[in-house]
């Protein structure tokens, strides 16, 4: 039996780079994982189909981290099927790379920038953690992307500055349980 045996885990963007990293580790130590895509339906699958050997039940879910709305049903369809809920990793993160000055980003890429890097990881927590502090052993994680500290175009400045916003969040959340 694995570290995570019996243990339900939602990975946010688990479809690839490090979402889909946490998640192959959770199914290879036993746990089931429901992985969120936004777009990309085969990519968000072959993960799936990959934990799957593990002899794990996995599934997909899409859900737009950007939209507030979607989170609630989200982990309320995982406690569904579920049953239970026992980690959250926040892996969702967006990043304009369009390439233009800070004088010409439009307020939207700011508001997206904030929306699915700060709002969605606290809106996924607020539904969480009621349902993950039930079962004993519950856990809430957020994974943070380490970006360089220089930046060298106005997107990254404001991916960071949204990012700085959730590095306190994961020990906030620790100290409330």
């Amino acid at each position: 039996m694995g570290h995570f045996t019996n243990k339900v885990a939602l990975i946010t963007v688990g479809s690839r780079g490090i979402g889909a990293g946490i998640a192959r580790r959770l199914a290879s130590e036993g746990g089931s994982v429901v992985i969120t895509y936004k777009n990309n339906e085969p990519a968000a699958a072959a993960v799936v189909n990959e934990l799957e050997r593990h002899g794990n039940q996995c599934q997909t879910l899409r859900v737009d981290a950007a939209d507030a709305a979607a989170i609630k049903p989200a982990i309320e369809q995982v406690i569904e099927t579920y049953g239970r809920l026992d980690i959250l990793v926040n892996n969702a993160g967006y990043m304009d790379t369009s390439g233009t000055t800070l004088e010409d980003i439009p307020v939207e890429i700011v508001e997206q920038t904030i929306g699915v890097n700060i709002q969605a990881a606290f809106l996924f927590s607020q539904h969480a953690p009621p349902l993950a502090t039930l079962n004993k052993g519950g856990a809430l994680l957020t994974s943070v992307v380490a970006w360089p500290n220089v930046c060298q175009n106005p997107e990254i400045a404001i991916h960071k500055h949204a990012e700085k916003g959730n590095l306190k969040f994961p020990s906030l959340l620790a100290s409330l349980n």
